[in-house]
């Protein structure tokens, strides 16, 4: 109901508590589409970025998940964090 009203806001706050031990089957997939909602819409790259890195947390060998994260990093010229 959120992605047709266009409550972005809401939503992301929807996939964070249905994503939030990590133990759901379709966790990844809840956190990957919050993150992209929290850049694109929202414009929160500090917020996607946390949940990219919670994300990398519970799947450490996840190359699309190292990937996004390694690109929104150099974006916000975060180069500490990509040693």
């Amino acid at each position: 109901a959120y992605r047709l009203a266009g409550r972005a806001e809401e939503l992301a706050r929807v996939l964070e508590e249905r994503a939030a031990d990590g133990k759901a089957p379709n966790a990844r997939d809840l956190l990957l589409e919050r993150a992209s909602l929290l850049e694109e819409r929202l414009g929160r790259h500090d917020l996607a970025i946390e949940c990219l890195q919670k994300l990398l947390t519970l799947a450490p060998d996840d190359a699309r998940v190292g990937s996004e994260l390694e690109r929104l990093l150099s974006g916000q010229r975060r180069w500490e964090e990509l040693a």
